[in-house]
C-alpha cells in the first residue's frame, strides 16, 4: 500500500469512501459509523494470537482504514 500525506490519495488503488464501504455523498455519521464497523474487524489487536503475517495485514489495513477516516472528516469541514 502506498500512504501518502493526509491531503494525498489514501492509496493508488483506493479512495477513502472504497475503504470504508460508503458512498462519496455518505453523511459524518454514516462515515463514523462505517469506520466504527471496519476497525472492529480489523484492529490488529484482535488478531494478537495469529500468525506474524495476519498481524502485519491487520496492521496495513488499521493503518488504510485510520486513514480513510481522517481524508473524510477534513473533507466534511
Amino acid at each position: 500500500m502506498v500512504r501518502q500525506g493526509i491531503s494525498g490519495d489514501l492509496s493508488e488503488k483506493r479512495q477513502w469512501y472504497e475503504t470504508l464501504d460508503v458512498d462519496q455523498t455518505a453523511t459524518m455519521e454514516e462515515i463514523k459509523a462505517a469506520y466504527r464497523t471496519k476497525i472492529k474487524q480489523y484492529h490488529p489487536d484482535r488478531v494478537e494470537n495469529l500468525a506474524p503475517e495476519l498481524k502485519a495485514l491487520a496492521q496495513n489495513r488499521t493503518q488504510e482504514i485510520n486513514t480513510a477516516y481522517e481524508i473524510a472528516r477534513r473533507l466534511r469541514q
